[in-house]
């Protein structure tokens, strides 16, 4: 199986410091993945610092409610083929949704199935890492 060849990914970082920490190797997989992509990712602003310090990201935007007009207007420009939704929450997904990115993925869950384009299913707290549940 081939993967696509995307050449414009979008990355909805984890909101908490611990979960974060734990999708740094999905970051890291998705470069190998797609080595000649350019990656953005939205973070709350005190994780871009640990994004740059990998260069798992090309760019990155800070995520606060002051500047989320800011976000979505440098989604629309960036053009994102992908978007890889890490946090499980409705408003997540809603967003990438929102600005007319056509492919989004992410967990099921938080009633969000019908805003992910590829809805991928979730075991039971605690049956994998997260790290693992990430990748």
């Amino acid at each position: 199986m081939t993967s696509p060849s995307w050449s414009r990914i979008v990355v909805r970082w984890p909101n908490w410091l611990g979960d974060a920490l734990m999708a740094r190797p999905f970051l890291r997989g998705l470069r190998r993945t797609f080595p000649g992509a350019r990656v953005a990712a939205i973070a709350p602003a005190p994780f871009l610092e640990l994004l740059a310090s990998d260069a798992s990201a090309d760019e990155g935007w800070a995520l606060s409610r002051a500047t989320m007009a800011d976000v979505h207007a440098r989604l629309r420009a960036f053009r994102a083929e992908a978007a890889f939704i890490l946090p499980p929450s409705f408003s997540s997904a809603w967003r990438m949704a929102r600005v007319g990115v056509p492919v989004r993925v992410g967990h099921r869950g938080q009633w969000r199935d019908a805003l992910l384009t590829h809805a991928v299913p979730r075991g039971a707290r605690g049956d994998a890492h997260l790290s693992r549940e990430y990748l």
